[in-house]
């Protein structure tokens, strides 16, 4: 008897410990995903957004689920796509609403025509047809009839005078539509780099070390890149990795270029046209800094984007 209750205490034991175990590395999980994908609120475009996974206990999974509302659709799919990338996470499921955009105008308009009723226009329609210029009638007929001409040729004299005018003021003026083109076309790609420009200050795209591959980190910020790209619909991009000159030379160049080469890649599956992008590594060429210092050799080694007017 002894030994049966040692052993239904044994499996008890056995039981409750399993559970605790389970439970214990069930919350590890579940807080280390949702701490990695914390990294969806460093785009302020989501931030009201919510992530949290699905299931409880023993019925928790490894999959994301997206509350909240976001601006546009692609917003909505950037989001899925910044998390299915996180390791550890087997599904997104995004359920972010998208407010919908109302012809207001249109309705407004037609309430005012519903409320005019349609027999009060119609009676206004008659009304107007019907009225008639009355007449003056003077006595003295011929007196009036020889001042109606007088005031007739001063008119016509005043009418041609003021059309010679208008006709010598009012000329046509000859807009070169061409160079009105040409002109939007440089503003618009003189803010898209600007646009470039002021991302990249913020923050470096991050590479492995002494490695092409991109850091994850870097994901959101080339996400916005490719966004802005998107917008601006330029008719090229240049993209231009550089190097430190730590190590050789031909090395150097190799790694830039594949460092490039990866960002076209990356740029390419958001949806950006192939024909309109272009890499080149230039190794340690044009630093911008001194390779003497730390502190100069990190900012050497970097991306730069330029919008050309060609391709």
């Amino acid at each position: 008897m002894n030994k049966w209750l040692l052993l239904i205490l044994g499996i008890i034991s056995i039981l409750i410990l399993s559970y605790l175990s389970f439970t214990q590395k069930a919350t590890i999980i579940k807080e280390d995903l949702l701490k990695k994908a914390e990294i969806i609120h460093k785009n302020p475009a989501f931030k009201d957004v919510y992530v949290k996974l699905k299931g409880d206990g023993f019925a928790l999974t490894r999959e994301l689920v997206l509350l909240g509302s976001v601006s546009t659709k692609e917003e909505k799919a950037l989001a899925s796509s910044l998390l299915k990338d996180i390791e550890g996470v087997t599904n997104v499921n995004n359920l972010l609403k998208v407010p919908e955009v109302k012809p207001i105008i249109k309705e407004i308009e037609s309430i005012e025509v519903e409320k005019t009723p349609k027999k009060l226009l119609q009676k206004e329609k008659v009304e107007n047809q019907n009225i008639v210029q009355p007449s003056i009638v003077d006595n003295n007929e011929t007196n009036n009839t020889i001042e109606d001409k007088n005031i007739s040729k001063e008119n016509n004299e005043t009418n041609n005078t003021t059309n010679e005018l208008n006709s010598t003021q009012q000329e046509p003026i000859k807009v070169d539509e061409r160079n009105l083109t040409q002109e939007s076309n440089e503003t618009n790609q003189s803010s898209c780099q600007e646009q470039l420009n002021t991302l990249l200050k913020r923050s470096k795209i991050q590479f492995a070390h002494n490695s092409s591959k991109i850091e994850k980190s870097s994901y959101p910020q080339l996400d916005q890149l490719s966004m802005i790209l998107k917008s601006c619909s330029p008719k090229l991009i240049v993209i231009d990795g550089y190097t430190d000159n730590s190590g050789n030379a031909l090395y150097n160049k190799r790694l830039s270029q594949q460092r490039a080469n990866n960002i076209k890649t990356y740029l390419l599956s958001k949806g950006l046209d192939k024909k309109s992008i272009k890499a080149f590594g230039h190794g340690a060429k044009n630093p911008i800094a001194s390779n003497k210092t730390k502190e100069g050799r990190e900012k050497n080694r970097r991306i730069e984007f330029s919008i050309k007017g060609t391709k």
